[in-house]
């Protein structure tokens, strides 16, 4: 902390990365597999796509992630044999068309099927 900030009011990013290095370390020193999952974006509660505000940018949208989506995707991680990977680092958002976020690594590496698409309401 510096003049007495919270921790909270440190960049979003940096922390992210923060976490994943350290992930990477754990890794490492204790021979333990670890995955990171970059988890897009959510509402909380019922967490449908049609209620999804409208005065929502677009990039909300493209990066969302259903429940279900994510229980499967928490379920594959938990699950999943990576071989030799002691460590990864993956993207979690539902099929959304029009995505700019690459989740074919996550789909390949946790055999991730995401069922969800935030334009079919």
């Amino acid at each position: 902390m510096r003049n007495g900030e919270e921790l909270t009011t440190l960049p979003y990013g940096a922390m992210k990365l923060l976490g994943e290095r350290v992930g990477k370390s754990f890794a490492a020193a204790y021979d333990m597999t670890v995955i990171a999952v970059r988890i897009g974006w959510a509402l909380f509660g019922a967490n449908r796509a049609s209620d999804i505000p409208a005065e929502r940018e677009e990039w909300y949208r493209l990066m969302w992630l259903s429940d279900r989506d994510f229980c499967q995707l928490m379920e594959r991680g938990i699950e999943a044999d990576l071989g030799e990977t002691r460590f990864a680092v993956v993207n979690g958002m539902s099929n959304n068309t029009g995505m700019r976020w690459d989740i074919e690594h996550t789909k390949q590496l946790l055999g991730y099927v995401p069922q969800d698409d935030v334009m079919q309401r």
